[in-house]
């Protein structure tokens, strides 16, 4: 009897471990890969070669958006290609780790099901990060699932160059949507070029510097001097950014 009652429970256990094992692999397929070991990617913020620098005013006030149950479940941050908001992005989710929460970025694509496919394995308090959001077709129907019951612990930030028609047209034929971008447009985030006051361009770029060499393997002693110049009030020439270009 025992071994009838065993045989008959092991195919059960087994048909739950193998639908457990596919929700775990809609998820891993909705996150983006982690970045290649290379020398060529040193410039790719997400390595966090370079320690993070200046934005502390725009840091808090991101999580503060966290925490805060009241602050709405999305938030947009906006800046032209390499002012750091991929950096931003990535120091943020370091943070809310520590505090206990997950964090992922979402692979382009993936947008429909990431929400669905990430309640499918946790309830957990979790932070996804949308880069690009301007190109994202699949966002609209994010969005749906955010402002849904799957959203509840959810918070999703948005990075885009400029928030354009594709940022108006976001919930238009969707109510729930509508609410949503609207909380998050009285609270978008326009990043500055100036990273912090205290540090020049030359101050960043030797931080900058110092940083590949080590990552290199090179002694310090290979690092450039670079000229002293005043903390920059425009845009940063091309690869002279401390939260390196995405």
């Amino acid at each position: 009897m025992l071994g009838a009652v065993t045989g008959a429970f092991a195919p059960s256990v087994y048909d739950g471990l193998r639908e457990r094992g596919a929700r775990h692999d809609d998820w891993q397929g909705a996150v983006e890969k982690l970045v290649p070991v290379s020398p060529a990617r040193l410039l790719d913020p997400r390595r966090e070669v370079v320690g993070f620098v200046g934005r502390e005013t725009e840091l808090a006030e991101l999580m503060a958006w966290c925490e805060n149950n009241s602050g709405g479940r999305l938030r947009l941050v906006t800046g032209p290609g390499g002012v750091g908001k991929t950096r931003l992005a990535v120091e943020l989710a370091d943070r809310v780790r520590k505090a206990g929460w997950r964090a992922e970025r979402i692979t382009g694509g993936a947008e429909t099901q990431a929400i669905p496919a990430l309640r499918a394995v946790t309830r957990d308090r979790t932070l996804l990060i949308v880069d690009y959001a301007e190109t994202r077709s699949g966002l609209g129907q994010m969005l749906s699932a955010l402002a849904s019951e799957l959203g509840a612990g959810v918070r999703v930030l948005l990075l885009a160059r400029a928030d354009a028609d594709w940022w108006d047209q976001l919930g238009v034929s969707d109510p729930a949507v509508w609410d949503l971008v609207q909380v998050a447009r009285q609270a978008t985030l326009s990043l500055r070029p100036a990273v912090d006051a205290n540090l020049s361009d030359s101050d960043l770029v030797a931080l900058a510097v110092r940083a590949f060499a080590r990552e290199l393997g090179l002694p310090a002693k290979t690092a450039c001097s670079v000229p002293r110049t005043p903390p920059r009030r425009g845009p940063c020439p091309a690869g002279y950014r401390a939260c390196p270009r995405r």
